[in-house]
Order: structure tokens, then C-alpha cells, then sequence
């Protein structure tokens, strides 16, 4: 045998695989730092439209009140202090105050405190509305910015109303949740350099200090600068000082005074994966130049069993963050909140997964998602027998976990109290309970998550309590999103979509069709008849059987109220009879209640323009409009 001639191949083998192994890990880090890249950019443009949604929010909010303020003669009254003092609100925005025209400030408590030289009435109003630098707080000496909105009273400015958002609190509504929140999230104003958010010093500085001026190699330090400062869009990986190791940082402008959003994360988390990934290679490449039997089973065995436990702590890792990916859309489709209960009821083996929002004592609205159907009334009867759905079940306690199965029996039990766990003993369809509190950001009780009938043991209930935060901010943004989105979309009187909402969409319509568009404009003839002789409720069932016909006709998202008593529908891809049937019937049905409608419909295959699609069938509907009146009159002289 030829040792040498095997001794050679054995070292082409390993060199072979020595240079495959090296391009593999080189080519594994290339894919780490780029994957970096993108959840970075990603996290980024997420962030940047929540903060542009909070500030768009906390301005709507502001304008609310300072239209309410300008309705009173003297903002120093009573019922304008009331105002201030019980202004609560669950965004940055902790507390509010009015400036005066002589330079003093309206607190909350009804005191006046005289800020010239440090804040000018006249100032302030030449800029609007609008949101300050960076400032110190007037009482507490904190850092702050100022959301400025002036309150008008008969076209002049008597007073100014801002909102005070403490820069040590915007962590709390900010931040990034990739790589296991390990993530840093900066905010820059450009103007002057200072930041206003820095999560990995916990400290504000200016971005020109000498700490943030050193980049890693191959970065141009000019080019970074230059676009933050500019407000481009860019990545690249900045040196720290203070741990010896690089922040890979990824920048971009808000729409908000100028200023510049960043977020980073640390070299060793970025390649994490990368060195687990490169373990493994290592550990294989190992056997193979081993090739010794004995030990390659010995630790294929070991890195299966390793594999099977990290497989299902990574299970749960996932299970938690696809709970909070479903959530993060749940506030506009509920049913999303129910998925989210059932991967809750996967990870758990949970027989049914709950939660209970309090909107107020003693109600509120139940989610439930259960295995079995059947028994989703037994139980919900049960939970309820428990105090499970009332606001005070978990007092004393942020969680309760309890089971009932013998085998378990001796165990240590949480619970918040021991009347709480007799009456769950009492309960002979539960075999086990885990249960957690729901808070809002200041602490207060908002619901309960829980999980009932758990298959497999679990020693604490950390597996809700890990996702509540989540929930917690589901409920917050279900309730902004159905206050902002009815407000904004929909007429209060018909609950058809209103004119902003015809406004904003009616550009979309072009793309929609492929055939054919047409465009009915209806107008209630009579209304200011029917208002004058029975009354505006008269004039009000009126409008409102005029836009359920046509909605049941041409569909909500296609009918609109734009006016007074006019509606206008769009229907796509119908031919022009079947439409004018619809108008037939509708006038029929119309008629029958007593009520009368003058209808343009105009129709094309192909539109150039859809405002001339709209002024066509708008002169229809006022030639209809013209033809019903002088018929009414014809009427009235044969009658007479």
C-alpha cells in the first residue's frame, strides 16, 4: 500500500476542503452582513411610519383641543384649567400647557409662571404649528421638545397650545424589535446635530462629538456625515470606542422637523447566526478528517440530541415572534387577534387560549380560540363561574398557573390568592390554568390573557407573560386606528364613506376596471321640503334609506356621500342596462317609501379623465333633477 500516494491525496482532500470551508465562511458572513443590511432598512422604514403616525396623531389630538379652548372668552377660567389638568393621553405627549400672548405660561394647576427670555408668544406664532428643538423643561429641567399648535379665536391667535414630550420617555414608544431587541435606535435633528433618542448610551449628545466621528474600514466618513446631515437614506458600520466593537447603522429622514431616524446593532449579534452557522462546518469538517467510526456516530448522536433542543427552544422563539408579527396588523382586522390565540395554543398545547379586553367595569369584548368548538361555550361558562373575565382576578398577582392532574399534585402552584384557587379545584372540566395580566404603559389593568387545559407542563406562565407587552399594544392600536379611521373615512349620518374618503380614492378607480367604468351621482330631491314640513329626523331617514339602496347596489367601498343630500357610486365592468336596471329599482323602492331621487349615470369604456367622468354624469343627474321639477309642477296645475 502506498502511504505516501494516500498521505498525498489525503492532504489535496483536506487542502480541497480547507479552501471550500473558507469560501463557505466567508461567503456565510457576506450573507449575514447583508441580511444585516436589509432588517436594518426594514426596521427603519417600520419605525419611521409609527413615529410619523404618533406625531400626525398627537397633532390631530392638540388641534382637537385648542379648537375646544378657543370656544371660551378668557383661557384663564376655570373650565379651561379643568381642561389642562385632566388631559390624559397614551402617547409621547405627557402633559399640556398655554402660551400666553405676554410671555407666561398656563400650567396645569391653574398657576401662571412668566417665561420671557425663554419662551416668545411671537416667536412661537411665526412658525405655526409645529414641533421645537431640543429645549430644557421650564419646571423639572428636563430635556424636551414642544408641540406648538396656536389657538384662534375670531382670526386671531389669543393663545398657544404645546404639548410636552420628554426625550427620556420616547424610548418607551419607540424602538426596534429585530435580533432579539438588541437593536439601538437613534434620533438625530439635522439642523443642530443634537440627538434627541440614543438607546445605546442612554445619554444625548451631538452627532459631531468625536465618539461618533470613527467609522470601520472601507466606510467613508465623509459620505456618512454628509448624508445624515443632508437627509439621505444610507448603511454603513461605525467603530465604537466604548466596547471595542463595530455598530452596523442604518439611517434615514423622517418627514418631521428635519429630522433623521438610525438604528444599530453590534458586530457580535450581527454574525451570531453567522459563528453558529461556521461551528457547524467546523465541527463536520473535523469528523470527516478524523474518519474514525466510533466517534462520528458518538457525535452525530450528541449533535442530534443537541439539535432536537435547540429545535424546540427556537420553536418557542418563533412561536413568540409569529404572535407578535400577527398582532402588529390585528388592530385593523380583528380575526388577526384570534390567529395570533391560536399559535398561543400551539406553543402551549393549550386545549382553548383567551383574552379578555376591559373597556370599562365589569365589560368589555372576549377573544377565544379553541381546539374544539363544542366545548368553547362549557368553558367560556367556566372561566367566567372563575372570575376569569372580571377586572380584579389577578390583584395582587401579575400571573396564576394551576393544575389539577394528580401527577402534578405537590408541586409548587402560583396563584393570586387561595380563594381563587379553590374555586378553579372546583372546576371539573379544568385540568389546568395559566393566566397573565395585561397593562397599558402606565400600569393600568387592561385585560387578561390565559390558556386553559395546557398537554404539557409548564413550571410558570412566562410563556404569556413573554407576549403581553404585544397584546398591550394591539389593544392600543386597535382603539386609535377605530377612532382615527371612523373620524377620518366615514359619514357619521349614513355610514357610507364620506368625502375625504372620495377624494383620496377616487384616482384609484383607472386602475381598477378593464372594461367599463361608470360613475352614478344621485341627489334626494325634497330634502329641504321634507326638513321644513316633518322635521330634520324626517330629512335624516330619508338620506339614509337613499344610501343603503345604493350601497346595497354598488357596494360600500364604492358609494360615497359628498355632500348634503348628494351620493355618488362608482360601478366597474357592468354593462350600462344592468346599471340603469339597478337605478329602476332603486327609484322603484324610492318611490314606494315615498321618496324621490334624480340619477346621472354616465358610462365609457375607456375615460381620459375621471373629473370629466364625474362632471358628465353630475349635468345628468341636474338635467333628471330639472325634468322631476317641472314635472311636479305640470302635476300641481292639472291638480288645481
Amino acid at each position: 500500500m502506498n502511504w505516501n500516494k494516500y498521505l498525498a491525496i489525503t492532504a489535496v482532500f483536506l487542502t480541497a476542503i480547507g479552501i471550500a470551508f473558507a469560501g463557505m465562511v466567508w461567503k456565510v458572513n457576506e450573507m449575514a452582513e447583508s441580511d444585516c443590511q436589509e432588517t436594518l432598512q426594514q426596521e427603519v422604514d417600520q419605525l419611521s411610519e409609527d413615529i410619523e403616525k404618533h406625531i400626525a396623531s398627537d397633532r390631530e389630538q392638540l388641534e382637537v383641543v385648542a379648537d375646544i379652548l378657543s370656544g371660551y372668552e378668557n383661557l384663564d377660567c376655570e373650565e379651561v384649567k379643568n381642561i389642562l389638568k385632566s388631559y390624559e393621553t397614551r402617547s409621547v405627549i405627557s402633559r399640556i400647557y398655554i402660551l400666553l400672548p405676554d410671555d407666561k405660561v398656563l400650567l396645569k394647576d391653574g398657576s401662571n409662571v412668566n417665561v420671557e427670555g425663554s419662551l416668545s408668544f411671537e416667536e412661537e406664532m411665526e412658525h405655526g404649528v409645529h414641533i421645537s428643538g431640543k429645549e430644557i423643561d421650564l419646571l423639572e429641567g428636563k430635556e424636551v421638545l414642544r408641540h406648538f399648535v396656536p389657538i384662534i379665536k375670531e382670526g386671531e391667535a389669543v393663545g398657544i397650545l404645546y404639548g410636552v414630550m420628554e426625550l427620556e420617555r420616547l424610548p418607551e414608544f419607540w424602538s426596534a424589535d429585530a435580533f432579539g431587541g438588541k437593536m439601538s435606535v437613534y434620533l438625530v435633528e439635522r439642523r443642530t446635530g443634537d440627538f434627541l433618542m440614543d438607546t445605546w448610551r442612554n445619554k444625548l449628545g451631538n452627532i459631531f462629538e468625536k465618539e461618533y466621528q470613527e467609522l470601520g474600514e472601507g466606510y467613508d466618513e465623509t459620505k456618512l456625515w454628509k448624508g445624515v446631515m443632508e437627509g439621505e437614506e444610507g448603511y454603513s458600520v461605525l467603530a465604537s470606542k466604548e466596547n471595542k466593537e463595530n455598530l452596523h447603522f442604518y439611517y434615514a429622514p423622517l418627514s418631521v422637523n428635519e429630522w433623521m431616524l438610525a438604528i444599530s446593532i453590534q458586530e457580535t449579534a450581527v454574525f451570531q447566526n453567522a459563528a453558529e452557522t461556521k461551528s457547524m462546518l467546523y465541527s463536520y469538517g473535523g469528523f470527516v478528517v478524523v474518519c474514525f467510526v466510533i466517534y462520528f456516530i458518538g457525535l452525530l448522536w450528541y449533535r442530534r440530541n443537541e439539535t432536537n433542543v435547540e429545535k424546540q427552544r427556537l420553536e418557542m422563539v418563533n412561536y413568540i415572534y409569529d404572535v407578535e408579527k400577527t398582532l402588529f396588523s390585528a388592530y385593523r382586522t380583528e380575526d388577526y387577534a384570534v390567529r395570533a390565540l391560536e399559535k398561543i395554543g400551539e406553543m402551549t398545547t393549550a386545549e382553548a387560549v383567551f383574552l379578555k379586553i376591559f373597556d370599562s367595569p365589569n365589560e368589555g369584548k372576549l377573544y377565544m380560540w379553541c381546539r374544539n368548538e363544542e366545548k368553547r361555550e362549557g368553558l367560556i361558562e367556566v372561566l367566567e363561574a372563575n372570575c376569569f373575565f372580571e377586572n380584579n382576578f389577578l390583584e395582587e398577582e401579575k400571573s396564576l398557573i394551576w393544575y389539577e392532574a394528580k401527577e402534578k399534585k405537590g408541586k409548587e402552584q402560583k396563584g393570586n390568592d387561595k380563594e381563587a384557587r379553590q374555586l378553579l379545584v372546583q372546576a371539573d372540566c379544568l385540568t389546568g390554568v395559566m393566566a397573565a395580566k395585561i397593562e397599558d404603559v402606565s400600569g393600568k389593568l387592561i385585560g387578561v390573557l390565559g390558556a386553559v387545559n395546557m398537554v404539557q407542563y409548564w413550571k410558570n406562565p412566562i410563556l404569556l407573560e413573554n407576549v403581553t407587552l404585544s397584546f398591550s399594544m394591539f389593544y392600543n392600536n386597535m382603539r386609535s386606528f377605530k377612532i382615527i379611521k371612523e373620524m377620518g373615512e366615514n359619514d357619521l349620518l349614513t355610514g357610507l364613506l364620506n368625502r375625504n374618503s372620495y377624494q383620496k380614492r377616487i384616482l384609484e378607480y383607472p386602475k381598477k376596471y378593464t372594461e367599463s367604468i361608470a360613475c352614478i351621482y344621485a341627489d334626494a330631491n325634497g330634502l329641504h321640503e321634507l326638513n321644513n314640513s316633518q322635521g330634520h329626523e324626517a330629512g335624516d331617514r330619508m338620506l339614509q334609506c337613499v344610501a343603503r339602496l345604493l350601497q346595497d347596489n354598488f357596494g360600500a367601498a364604492d358609494t360615497y356621500r359628498i355632500g348634503g343630500d348628494e351620493f355618488v357610486a362608482f360601478d366597474l365592468d357592468r354593462p350600462k342596462e344592468q346599471i340603469l336596471d339597478k337605478i329602476k329599482g332603486i327609484d322603484k323602492e324610492l318611490e314606494r317609501r315615498g321618496y324621490h331621487i334624480s340619477v346621472g349615470v354616465h358610462w365609457e369604456e375607456k375615460i381620459t379623465s375621471m373629473d370629466d367622468l364625474v362632471r358628465e354624469a353630475e349635468q345628468l343627474m341636474y338635467g333628471a333633477k330639472r325634468s322631476y321639477y317641472e314635472q311636479m309642477g305640470r302635476d300641481r296645475r292639472a291638480r288645481n
